[in-house]
């Protein structure tokens, strides 16, 4: 636990009129799932490091909190990378931090920005194209985009615009890291798309350098191949819990209710494989995407039954969920237009 005073003193002077703080997570190799640092710098330099905890954006706004004391207005943004870590279990977390480095930049010579305008100058997004997590959901997304090339939807979009529709719901409502992201990019490949989970777990997964097999086998007196499994074991979980969750958003010709009540039931033993439970947010999202682009398909009877599906098997849902009410809320909105007929475009 910090001790904000420590961390407060231990800032140095910074002869800058506009002060950009970066925190990075940084692994260690220590054989525990998970573990790192969380450090601070600015141009380069090291100013803090202490061990990570998770759900840390709480603990993101203390330390920014410190240091706008220190900086003042010269603080003009704390970056930091929008990873699963960062939000936890909150689905409010990356808005409430985005929040916070908007406040900051609007003080600096940003100006009174926009979000969007804000995410273009400071490539603040949920997610940059670059950078030490970044490289996993691009993959999977590019990887999702030529799996569903040559597809199109009834109304003739290609079939991706779906794919890119339920990622920018999930965005806009608070719903997004990088672990749902992943999923939500890859969602239908399995049951769409001529994709193994061999070829997912291929594609996901992780692997040693040089330096860490040599760690791995002087520490457990093993050969390399012992390593690489151990290595798997404990750095390719996440990868595997995706590639689960994936799964479970897959129907495999079970009658729709047992097919939504498997991705939402708690209490299944199924449900223990899935520790972040993030195929229920994504077939939210995905189920938004479907209703605010229904009216497109010029299927009156697919109309008919996306709407009483979404009626007698999601609503009720809404109380044993309330962790994701604003994507209910915003359901409920697109439904309400689709039975006036109104405006059904993309939000």
């Amino acid at each position: 636990m910090t001790t904000f005073s420590k961390f407060y003193n231990s800032l140095p002077e910074i002869p800058s009129d506009e002060i950009i703080i970066t925190l990075r997570e940084e692994e260690k190799n220590t054989g525990k799932i998970d573990a790192a640092d969380i450090v601070l710098y600015w141009a380069g330099k090291e100013l803090w490091r202490e061990e990570r905890s998770f759900e840390y954006y709480t603990h993101y706004l203390s330390l920014g909190e410190e240091l706008k004391k220190k900086y003042g207005e010269r603080l003009v943004d704390f970056e930091c990378e929008y990873t699963w870590a960062l939000g936890g279990d909150s689905s409010s977390a990356f808005k409430k931090v985005k929040e916070f480095r908007k406040s900051l930049a609007c003080k600096g010579s940003k100006g009174n920005l926009s979000d969007e305008e804000f995410d273009l100058v400071t490539r603040s997004g949920q997610f940059s194209e670059s950078g030490n997590g970044a490289a996993t959901y691009w993959k999977a997304l590019e990887f999702a985009r030529e799996k569903h090339e040559g597809q199109t939807r009834n109304e003739g979009s290609p079939y991706f615009s779906h794919i890119e529709g339920t990622i920018e719901f999930l965005r806009q409502f608070g719903e997004i890291s990088d672990y749902i992201f992943t999923i939500a990019a890859l969602h239908d490949v399995l049951e769409d798309t001529d994709t193994t989970r061999e070829e997912l777990y291929a594609l996901l997964r992780t692997y040693p350098d040089d330096e860490y097999i040599r760690t791995m086998c002087r520490l457990y007196d093993c050969d390399r191949d012992t390593a690489k499994d151990l290595y798997d074991k404990l750095n390719n979980g996440k990868c595997r819990d995706i590639i689960a969750e994936v799964d479970l958003l897959t129907k495999k010709g079970e009658p729709f209710k047992e097919y939504i009540d498997r991705i939402f039931n708690y209490d299944s033993i199924e449900r223990e494989a899935y520790r972040y439970n993030g195929a229920k947010v994504v077939k939210l999202a995905d189920r938004l995407h479907n209703l605010s682009t229904l009216l497109l398909c010029g299927r009156p009877e697919k109309i008919k039954r996306y709407i009483r599906e979404t009626e007698e098997y999601f609503l009720p849902l809404r109380d044993e969920h309330k962790d994701c009410e604003a994507l209910f809320d915003e359901i409920e909105r697109e439904l309400e237009k689709l039975h006036r007929g109104g405006d059904t475009a993309c939000i």
